[in-house]
């Protein structure tokens, strides 16, 4: 589906808050006081200075943290629409959600960028530390496709659904499974729905931008600017909420 969103129709809603439909995870890279240089508070991080915990603005407490300085993603200033950024190196960085849970449905969007490259440069994934059983909700891009990959599954093979976006720019992308079927859209436009499985286990850690912490090609290298995951499958009338507040807020299309 697409939505046909523009700016005026985000303008109409100004007023709307992702809280309204109430996320299990919101991380907002524009509101510098969620972006903190200690896992545990400590002072906020300046412009270029290293993220060590982002703050989920759910209400949830599902922050996300990063305790090896090496590994932390870079807070960059006025990059997306006069916004701030998180920037991942494609090297090291990431992030790890301080509570992991299981999603039987979901709808998670992600406001990114991703540098062209040959490697995956995951967005948001959860499984195992070596990669493997893949469990929980997932997002993230394969590289050297160029497709947008989601997977909500038990085994580590992919993809169940994708669609085609592009290198260096920002986009909304989204995955959405009702409990059978799996779409995954690109500023508004849907693939096709995939049948896929919906086992899955509460154990798995959650990461921002790693799929697999122990092989190189499998980090995010490029901008994150907003991830919103809803622990339900979003109407089609609500996720049209959703796409016209992110794209009203960063400017992507």
């Amino acid at each position: 589906m697409y939505y046909g969103l523009t700016n005026a129709l985000g303008r109409h809603q100004s007023g709307f808050s992702p809280l309204k439909l109430h996320p299990a995870l919101w991380l907002d890279a524009s509101d510098a006081s969620t972006l903190w240089d200690s896992t545990t508070g400590g002072a906020l991080v300046a412009a270029d200075g290293s993220v060590a915990r982002w703050e989920d603005k759910s209400g949830n407490g599902r922050h996300a943290t990063q305790g090896t300085a090496v590994s932390r993603p870079q807070r960059k200033a006025a990059i997306q629409n006069g916004r701030d950024v998180v920037r991942f190196d494609g090297s090291n960085d990431y992030l790890a959600l301080s509570s992991s849970y299981d999603l039987p449905t979901f709808s998670i969007f992600a406001v990114s960028k991703r540098i062209n490259n040959a490697s995956t440069n995951a967005i948001y994934t959860s499984g195992t530390s070596d990669g493997t059983n893949k469990r929980d909700a997932m997002l993230f891009y394969a590289g050297g496709s160029n497709q947008l990959l989601a997977q909500r599954s038990d085994n580590a093979s992919y993809p169940t659904a994708s669609i085609g976006n592009t290198f260096n720019s920002f986009e909304i992308c989204e995955s959405n499974f009702n409990g059978s079927t799996l779409t995954v859209s690109v500023n508004g436009v849907d693939s096709s729905p995939v049948s896929t499985s919906i086992s899955g286990s509460s154990t798995d850690s959650i990461w921002i931008g790693a799929a697999n912490q122990t092989v190189p090609g499998f980090w995010m290298q490029g901008d994150i600017a907003e991830i919103l995951v809803f622990p339900t499958a979003l109407s089609d009338t609500d996720r049209g909420r959703v796409e016209a507040y992110l794209n009203l807020k960063w400017s992507i299309y």
